[in-house]
């Protein structure tokens, strides 16, 4: 289980990493407002706050695919390599590859949306299913993983709470008149960051019961 254990230092670097590096990003580009502008923007400024962003965003990909490889890997005993374990595991992988593309090619949007008249390329193309397919991938990867481990009565909670809070943050904010895309956006990010710790630590903890068993 030494490559499991190395997976889940790896996804947990990962999060850690990308939420960190995004936190500094808020002060280095303080025109970039978070209410208003996306997390991905930040790539765009260019010099090393440019190229933070783009490294955070990789990070957070890279830790999806740390966590698909501990899923895949202690997935034989927590769930028989069932339907739902490999598709868990294949969500994070999507997750994780959809990311990294997202941060390899940059947005073209500003403060959320491709401005009028700009046409766009394929890099802002790629960028766009990148960060969709990502999205997308956390939200699936969430509802099967709730279904697995319904048995962990925080981890559930907590996942219940990421789905809700999917479907409600974006009508529920635009009723109230509160924040823009970026705010909506971050409080999205925030819930997948709990989330994806929280199944860390679900996986890990299968983990270090198999290696106890043993």
């Amino acid at each position: 289980m030494a490559r499991a254990h190395l997976s889940s230092r790896l996804a947990t670097i990962g999060v850690i990493a990308f939420v960190a590096i995004t936190l500094v990003e808020h002060a280095l580009v303080p025109r970039l407002e978070p209410a208003h502008y996306m997390i991905s923007e930040y790539a765009n400024v260019g010099g090393i706050a440019g190229a933070a962003g783009a490294v955070a965003l990789a990070a957070w990909g890279g830790s999806f695919l740390a966590c698909a490889a501990l899923g895949w890997a202690v997935g034989a005993n927590i769930a028989e390599r069932t339907v739902s374990s490999r598709a868990l595991a294949a969500l994070l992988l999507m997750a994780g590859l959809g990311f990294i593309v997202a941060a390899v090619c940059p947005t073209q949007a500003v403060r959320g949306v491709v401005p009028v008249g700009e046409h766009l390329r394929l890099a802002g193309r790629l960028h766009d299913l990148g960060s969709g397919i990502g999205q997308l991938s956390i939200f699936g990867a969430a509802i099967v993983s709730g279904r697995i481990f319904a048995a962990h009565r925080s981890f559930h909670r907590a996942t219940v709470a990421l789905v809700a809070t999917g479907l409600l943050v974006g009508p529920t904010f635009a009723v109230l008149g509160v924040g823009d895309r970026g705010l909506r956006q971050r409080a999205l990010v925030a819930g997948a960051c709990v989330w994806e710790l929280g199944l860390i630590g679900v996986l890990d903890r299968s983990r270090r019961a198999e290696e106890s068993a043993e």
